[in-house]
């Protein structure tokens, strides 16, 4: 089975751009915000959902390969 993990797409995207990674940029939130994505309400099963699809289509349409999105399950 293979998995997007969107937090780890974001932290290589920060990585490649320069940009400074602190312990808390790879909160859902922050992430959503850098990507000028709404606020969602904070620990919420379905919205922690909605926030990561939406984060994925942001990520995708920055022109992510595939590739770079699979990880393998373990």
């Amino acid at each position: 089975m293979q998995f997007i993990d969107t937090m780890l797409i974001e932290l290589v995207r920060l990585q490649r751009t320069g940009s400074p990674v602190s312990d808390d940029s790879l909160t859902l939130a922050r992430c959503l915000t850098r990507h000028r994505l709404p606020a969602l309400s904070r620990h919420h099963a379905l919205e922690d959902a909605y926030g990561c699809a939406l984060l994925l289509l942001a990520q995708t349409h920055a022109q992510t390969r595939l590739v770079d999105l699979l990880l393998d399950s373990r």
